[in-house]
């Protein structure tokens, strides 16, 4: 039986568990630990509490621990995560922490831990035993082979387990992952289970679903603010639900340049004085050149704002904002008292604003945050952040920035100067015996819909207090709605049978030479009483140019509108053309495609074909951009399948948009992925170094947000329909564009293809 010294250095021990401020931080971490290991997102991770014996386990069916990680336990602090290539769980989610501070904080409550684990690794099973204030611990081979890690904390001290079956902390417990307000099927949920009885505390539905069924103008949520920071640039949007005017989406600050203030002001029609205009934010520090160049992880964000009564349904969620790291929470922020934001501060300096700690409810997530990148830095107990100069940077954005952006907006929808209500539509056609919500037509302008007076025929409809009107009987009724003297007539048609469809987008936006086949948007399995063949599509104006459904490349700069009718009902495609935007050089000089690939020359000097195709593309996509277009497909796929063949001599056979996916997942490096297994572990350890080398360097030019535009171009371009659809035409500028994208992916592969494979 290995007898194992447990390297804890004088005062660590103490350090580990005084670091641990609750009974629920231990078995998060635990479950952090879980989670890091899952092999299945489907599979639970189960807390199983038996009150009576004062035993607590912890169950996952993840990769278990392996003997060198075994031996490593007792090293406080110690922690392989977010170093070189071990920054993403087997279901590639990033590691939840790095502090080390795992199966020791379990000491924080028990005296005696055990652990039942299968290794994948070293396809063993392993029981070990440690007693709490030893300085060795044994571990042995056991015989079991079951899947995943038991890890069983015996001896639970009484008043920390009563602290533990408090409601509140069970809370705490399941709020710690943000699975708590997404629902996230990413992230492994958990399963508590307390004397045999399972029980949830998470809420009935995501928080961004039960938003969508109770904003209001009135008495409900009144708004929702999205905000993200990457590299210095916030982005914000706003959805208005009082009087719509404020309503945008994606509009842009540069903390580099004020003047972005400026334009952003201008592009949402915030007024520019007042009680608080939002051009004040430039007296912030964060805009000072102290803390421009500070690096901080990209973050992203959501604010609730509830107004009136609340309901029992919303007090699933607390109230506050939370802050995650890599999906598991900051411990200090679990606290639904911690006013980080200074809400409270801000209602109390200006008493018009809806932004108090109490109705505001919302999250914000550092995805893939790694400490050893940023100097953002966690805590040691991973409460907060470290106070510096990141921390300062952080906090200031949040505060003077997006929060002071958001509730000087909701001043502004809140005090109006003029007092009106509109239509959004004049009329709706509605199946017998569904309600219809009116208030869903009408825009309020600073009035509540108690202020309207409603004029219709009760004998023929019913309206309720919230405003959902109902029949049960077929025809066209009209209700008028009467404020200040002015009258609007919103007609229902009520009809006993409804066609209804749906389209994959109501917006899109292509460039002047571009032609669209719209009847390729709508939804065929959407289709209720219509088949899509019997969908009229016509267009708004009569300048707009529709030929045989196809949306014609002749049409004009601008904005044009098609309607897709079928009887009473409508769907709306609204779509922007632009201006083709020439790369610098282009005219009667276009821009050369072939330097955008360093390394062809050396490919043609090891006989390699595919630098004669990004020649071609170079040469003609000026007067053959479609065919240039259906050569970028042949470039990208013939390079993915050159990538694999070339490591193992075997024909591949997987689809384009698989190829191009196994590729940007196998530079991820993870040792346990198949792909890694069978085309990288099996070459020569200087080849795996090379290939390693090369892998990091291309670790920001093939970046999360890279790998989503190459998805997204994939889609967006459709690269099928230039090859399949002869009246649909690209431009130079289209080619050019997608070779950009594409570029660091055929850059790294041009860079694996060079190695020496001997």
């Amino acid at each position: 039986m290995p007898e194992i010294q447990a390297n804890i250095q004088a005062g660590k021990y103490e350090d580990v568990l005084a670091a641990v401020q609750s009974p629920v931080i231990a078995l998060t971490e635990l479950v952090k630990n879980a989670s890091d290991s899952c092999l299945n997102k489907h599979d639970p991770i189960i807390i199983n509490i038996n009150t009576q014996n004062k035993v607590i386990t912890i169950t996952d069916s993840g990769e278990g621990l392996s003997k060198n990680e075994l031996e490593h336990l007792g090293e406080a602090g110690y922690s392989s995560k977010m170093i070189g290539n071990n920054i993403q769980s087997p279901i590639d989610n990033p590691l939840s922490g790095s502090k080390g501070l795992g199966l020791l904080t379990a000491f924080f409550i028990a005296d005696t831990l055990e652990i039942e684990t299968y290794s994948i690794l070293d396809k063993k099973s392993y029981y070990l035993v440690w007693k709490k204030g030893e300085q060795k611990y044994t571990y042995v081979e056991a015989k079991s082979e079951f899947q995943g890690t038991t890890i069983t904390l015996k001896n639970i001290e009484p008043a920390k387990l009563q602290m533990i079956l408090l409601p509140e902390e069970k809370v705490k417990l399941f709020m710690a992952s943000i699975r708590f307000f997404t629902d996230s099927e990413n992230l492994p949920r958990i399963k508590l289970v307390v004397d045999g009885m399972e029980e949830s505390y998470y809420p009935a539905e995501p928080l961004e679903s039960y938003y969508n069924r109770n904003k209001r103008d009135n008495s409900g949520f009144i708004a929702k603010a999205s905000f993200s920071y990457v590299n210095n640039q916030i982005t914000l949007s706003y959805e208005d639900n009082i009087s719509n005017f404020y309503t945008f989406n994606e509009k842009s600050i540069d903390l580099r340049d004020k003047r972005t203030v400026d334009s952003f002001v201008s592009d949402i029609r915030a007024p520019e004085s007042g009680v608080a205009p939002i051009k004040s934010i430039c007296e912030s520090e964060v805009f000072s050149e102290q803390y421009l160049p500070i690096d901080l992880p990209a973050f992203s964000g959501v604010l609730y704002t509830w107004r009136h009564r609340k309901n029992d349904d919303l007090e699933q969620w607390p109230v506050g904002v939370r802050i995650y790291i890599n999906n598991y929470s900051l411990y200090r922020y679990l606290d639904k008292e911690n006013d980080w934001l200074t809400l409270s501060e801000v209602s109390q300096n200006v008493k018009a604003t809806n932004y108090k700690l109490k109705n505001t409810y919302g999250y914000l997530d550092l995805t893939n945050y790694n400490e050893h990148n940023h100097e953002l830095k966690i805590s040691k107990e991973r409460n907060d952040f470290v106070d510096s100069m990141a921390q300062r940077k952080f906090i200031h954005i949040m505060r003077d920035v997006i929060v002071g952006i958001f509730s000087r907006i909701d001043i502004a929808v809140k005090n109006p100067p003029i007092q009106s209500i509109n239509l959004r539509y004049n009329n709706v056609t509605v199946k017998v015996g569904e309600p219809f919500n009116l208030a869903n037509a009408v825009i309020c302008n600073n009035i509540g819909l108690d202020d309207i007076d409603l004029d219709f025929d009760e004998s023929q409809i019913s309206i309720t207090e919230d405003w959902m009107v109902s029949t049960d009987r077929a025809g066209s009724y009209n209700i008028k709605l009467n404020f200040d003297s002015k009258s609007h007539t919103f007609t229902i048609h009520y009809k006993n049978v409804i066609p209804e469809f749906d389209l994959q987008k109501n917006m899109i936006t292509i460039y002047k030479g571009n032609s669209v086949n719209l009847r390729d948007f709508i939804v065929a399995s959407s289709c209720k009483d219509v088949t899509p063949n019997s969908i009229d599509i016509q267009s708004q104006g009569k300048d707009t140019i529709i030929k045989n459904d196809v949306f014609d490349k002749n049409n004009s700069v601008g904005q044009h509108i098609v309607f897709y009718r079928y009887e009473d009902f409508q769907r709306t495609l609204s779509i922007t053309v632009k201006e083709i935007e020439r790369q610098p050089g282009a005219g009667a000089k276009s821009p050369r495609i072939d330097i955008l690939f360093p390394k062809l020359d050396d490919l043609r000097a090891h006989s390699f074909k595919l630098p004669e195709l990004v020649d071609a593309i170079s040469s003609y996509y000026v007067q053959a951009p479609t065919l240039c277009m259906a050569a970028i497909r042949i470039l990208i796929e013939s390079s993915a399948k050159e990538f694999f063949e070339h490591l193992v001599d075997e024909e591949v056979i997987d689809s384009f948009p698989s190829l191009v996916n196994r590729i940007l997942n196998i530079r991820d490096c993870h040792p346990k992925s198949p792909d890694y297994i069978k085309y990288i572990s099996t070459q020569s350890p200087r080849f795996i170094e090379e290939y390693q080398r090369i892998s990091t360097e291309y670790q920001l030019l093939l970046s999360k947000d890279v790998k989503t535009n190459i998805n997204a171009h994939l889609k967006e371009i459709d690269l099928d329909m230039f090859v399949h659809n002869p009246s649909i035409v690209a431009t130079d500028t289209t080619v050019y564009r997608s070779m950009q994208i594409f570029a660091p992916l055929l850059n790294y592969i041009f860079e694996v293809l060079l190695l020496d494979l001997s």
